[in-house]
């Protein structure tokens, strides 16, 4: 990825073009999607009930613990985001915020 955002450099200062970067840290993202907002965008594009169901239905109930120093917290409720490792995470987080 440095390799390519170096060569775009290159060629922009070649052809006396102005660069614009923009560095975004996806793996946080993922965090702020609105789940209940996710599903009402989900409607509002056509999805089907049955379809939001089975998505919902993935997020529904996530549980985590906080590892820290060797402890390990109580279980805690995760009411946003989308699910980390899931396929579906890009996609859903794409809609989101289109």
């Amino acid at each position: 990825m440095i390799f390519t955002a170096r060569q775009i450099q290159e060629k922009c200062r070649e052809q006396q073009q102005d660069l614009y970067m923009i560095f975004i840290d996806l793996t946080k993202t993922f965090d702020t999607v609105h789940r209940e907002g996710l599903w009402k965008v989900l409607r509002k594009i056509g999805c089907t009930e049955k379809f939001i169901r089975v998505i919902r239905n993935f997020h529904e109930g996530m549980m985590a613990q906080v590892l820290y120093s060797g402890d390990i917290s109580d279980p805690f409720c995760i009411s946003n985001g989308t699910k980390k490792g899931c396929v579906l995470s890009p996609l859903l987080f794409s809609i989101f915020f289109q």
